[in-house]
């Protein structure tokens, strides 16, 4: 027995339901299975209308003000760290604060190099001491390095 297609209007219909639940925040995956699962489709033909769904929602959204998101999601592990540490799981909060502070650092040189290419100076990249190359050479062949650091 063959598989009937579906047609225009059932398609835009399943489209439109994965991008209600992609703006609901459910993620791609689970988007993917629920859909494939509700509509009785393959998870290939599923994430074929997520992706419409996700290039539907980009449109209507615009340009992401990439820094704004990045503040946001710093305040998020800010408090997922408070939270664990309430609840006396250090590992947890040291990981959030860790990942806050990369966050951090990256905002930090998008600015940097924005403001570089606005003002029209290119950004100097550092290069290896002598020191660093010669302990990289050693790495390389096996030898042991010139001091021990602990």
């Amino acid at each position: 027995m063959m598989r009937s297609r579906s047609s225009a209007r059932e398609l835009e219909g399943r489209i439109d339901a994965a991008a209600r639940l992609l703006a609901d925040g459910l993620p791609r995956t689970a988007a993917v299975s629920q859909l494939a699962e509700r509509f009785r489709v393959e998870r290939r033909t599923a994430r074929r209308y997520v992706a419409l769904a996700a290039a539907q929602l980009a449109e209507e959204i615009g340009p992401v003000d990439l820094v704004g998101a990045m503040a946001e999601s710093v305040e998020r592990l800010r408090r997922l760290a408070w939270l664990a540490e309430g609840r006396g799981n250090l590992n947890a909060a040291v990981g959030a604060e860790r990942a806050a502070a990369s966050t951090l650092a990256a905002i930090y040189r998008a600015d940097n190099a924005a403001a570089a290419m606005l003002s029209g100076r290119t950004l100097a990249v550092a290069e290896p001491s002598d020191r660093r190359r010669r302990q990289h050479r050693r790495s390389i062949r096996g030898e042991p390095p010139d001091a021990c650091p602990f």
